[in-house]
């Protein structure tokens, strides 16, 4: 008996299913590759705030007097004049190691300064091109350098809850929106780890830096 082979309508019909399926499921896919990427953010600020504290432990609780990759980026190209910072803080900074050097011998491994979710472009260099901030940079994430500088500690502070001690540099976190309007994780001095609006971290890292001056 000869068999039957398919008709151009029955694969048509096949096609279109397939399509639908992979319609239907990509966004679980995406949404599940976004869930992994956060979770190895949290896992890596977690890391951060360890290592700080074991740092803290063998510096009479003080913050590492580090500073942060984007800090020490302007430093270089000599245009470091940040608010909160008085000249002497700011003659300090420019000696000081990078928070990476600072906490490699407590815990914090290399890779763990990069967020998989810093892919896209947000940092513009110098030839026009933009680049992602682990690309710019060596890191993903901003470390609260000012605190460090004021003398602060993880323990000394009123509502540690509130102060920043590292947050991802971009707003890696919103589809199709970035910078500001992005959405970014970060940890505080009390361990917790949180997702905030660009704005929201703007709003709180000048909320304490100027509760202090």
């Amino acid at each position: 008996m000869k068999k039957r082979g398919f008709t151009l309508i029955e694969l048509l019909v096949v096609i279109t299913i397939i399509a639908v399926l992979v319609s239907l499921l990509f966004p679980t896919f995406t949404s599940t590759k976004k869930a992994g990427e956060r979770s190895v953010c949290i896992n890596n600020l977690s890391q951060f705030y360890k290592s700080t504290l074991l740092y803290s432990a063998d510096s009479d609780d003080m913050l590492p007097r580090a500073v942060s990759l984007d800090t020490q980026a302007e430093i270089n190209r000599g245009r470091f004049n940040p608010s909160g910072f008085t000249q002497a803080m700011i003659e300090e900074a420019k000696l000081a190691p990078d928070i990476k050097s600072a906490l490699s011998r407590y815990g914090t491994a290399q890779t763990q300064w990069k967020c998989p979710a810093d892919s896209v472009p947000e940092v513009l260099v110098r030839d026009g091109t933009k680049r992602s901030w682990y690309e710019e940079l060596g890191s993903s994430y901003g470390y609260e350098d000012a605190a460090a500088f004021r003398n602060l500690s993880l323990s000394g502070t009123s509502e540690p809850g509130r102060w920043i001690l590292f947050a991802t540099l971009g707003g890696f976190y919103s589809p199709d929106k970035h910078g500001l309007e992005g959405r970014s994780q970060l940890v505080a001095f009390d361990g917790h780890v949180q997702l905030v609006t660009g704005i929201q971290l703007v709003e709180r890292d000048l909320s304490t830096t100027f509760e202090t001056e």
